[in-house]
């Protein structure tokens, strides 16, 4: 006759690489039906393997078992299921728990970043140290840090600015605002570990900000006047290298416009030189003159030396 089951009472404690395992089974008194051994059945899902892991521990103590030499952070399936002289008991239901890990044992890995809305949004993933493609799931605190390391725009060279740093907790996600278009970020993401000082060279990345219309236009060169005749009309100007991170993209030309205040017709021409000489124009005419800076992306008619647009050109 089988013992008369109640409950397992079954309870479990996690370690580092170890799980301990309670149980408590009410028994026949009859010696022909006292339980002979427990078998804990162990599932594990490999994830680097692709396939779970069965193993059966058989334990002769009658009211818990230790079980060790486990993979750190890995979660792990239980169950118990009794045996006697007459056969096995029903088995408990199937128990889930994770074996502890420290901060030590958790690495950042797949950074990646998508542009959008002048926003860099980065991901990452948390993944055990011991099995590359074991996601962590418990809550880490993570360290991203960025600065923007060259405005190409400008040049090639590296810009001087510091990391900004910042912490996350429990999200493997964060975005960058207020980007500075056609230039180059470095991001690096890591696990905050106080004992840990050194960058990961593994988990810096590079983001490259795409380029957008210019922010910022020409200035009248106060070296060469404009020059007026009766019938054409010379101007140069210049750029001001300060203002290159407002470009916004590789300067390629600029774009002109001379627009005839009385009839309205309107001329383009564009130009590499900085500066433009407009011949065969009507005398006693008001013209209005706009100089806009062109890049690869394309100018911005928002943008463009204001004194001269409002110019009225008595030819």
């Amino acid at each position: 006759m089988q013992p008369q089951i109640t409950d397992y009472n079954i309870q479990l404690m996690s370690g580092i690489q170890s799980i301990n395992i309670t149980w408590n089974i009410s028994i026949s008194n009859r010696l022909e039906c006292n339980i002979t051994k427990y078998v804990l059945t162990l599932v594990s899902n490999q994830a680097q393997n692709k396939k779970f892991l069965v193993k059966e521990i058989v334990s002769s103590t009658d009211s818990g078992h230790v079980l060790d030499n486990l993979l750190l952070g890995v979660k792990y399936n239980i169950k118990l299921t009794p045996s006697t002289s007459n056969g096995t008991l029903p088995s408990s239901p199937l128990y889930s728990i994770s074996t502890l890990m420290t901060k030590n044992d958790v690495q950042i890995k797949n950074i990646s970043t998508k542009y959008e809305n002048g926003k860099i949004k980065v991901n990452w993933i948390l993944v055990n140290s011991h099995q590359k493609y074991t996601p962590v799931e418990e809550p880490i605190t993570s360290i991203i840090k960025y600065k923007l390391k060259r405005i190409l725009s400008c040049s090639l060279r590296e810009v001087e600015q510091n990391w900004t740093s910042i912490s996350i907790f429990n999200r493997t996600d964060y975005e960058i605002f207020d980007t500075v278009p056609n230039s180059q970020y470095s991001i690096q993401v890591s696990v905050h570990v106080k004992a840990k000082k050194n960058t990961q060279q593994e988990n810096m990345i590079h983001a490259l900000t795409p380029a957008s219309n210019p922010k910022t236009e020409p200035i009248l060169d106060p070296d060469h006047p404009m020059c007026i005749t009766n019938n054409s009309i010379f101007v140069q100007w210049k750029f001001d290298p300060e203002n290159c991170s407002k470009l916004n993209g590789f300067l390629s030309q600029f774009y002109i416009e001379l627009k005839d205040k009385v009839d309205g017709i309107l001329q383009i021409r564009e130009t590499k030189n900085n500066y433009i000489s407009i011949n065969e124009l009507k005398s006693n005419t008001a013209y209005e003159l706009k100089i806009f800076i062109k890049t690869h992306f394309g100018y911005n008619p928002d943008h463009f030396y204001s004194s001269i647009s409002r110019l009225n050109l008595k030819i």
